[in-house]
């Protein structure tokens, strides 16, 4: 699996709307082929966190080109209009071990 982490800052006085930018966009790509996995997570210095696993890299690189489908639907939802985007770390989930019990 190819897992991409991105972390977003939330616009003053927009933490509303972007929580519902992120849920939209959250369901939108839960329905893209090549993507397994999508969680978010609540920042304690107010961040939000975007986590997606990818069947592999080639996925991700189709739908993150410019003019894609995410692109596209970023825009449509206006993702920017109320957060800005950080970074992304991307790369190879490793290999993992049972959880200890």
């Amino acid at each position: 699996m190819y897992i991409v982490v991105s972390k977003w800052q939330v616009n003053p006085g927009r933490e509303d709307t972007f929580k519902e930018n992120g849920r939209k966009m959250r369901d939108f790509m839960r329905q893209q082929p090549g993507v397994e996995y999508v969680e978010a997570i609540k920042c304690e210095d107010g961040c939000a966190l975007a986590i997606i696993g990818y069947t592999d890299q080639g996925s991700y690189n189709k739908l993150m080109e410019d003019g894609g489908v995410f692109d596209t639907e970023a825009k449509k939802n206006n993702l920017d209009s109320a957060g800005k985007w950080l970074w992304s770390e991307r790369g190879e989930a490793a290999d993992r071990e049972p959880a200890m019990a």
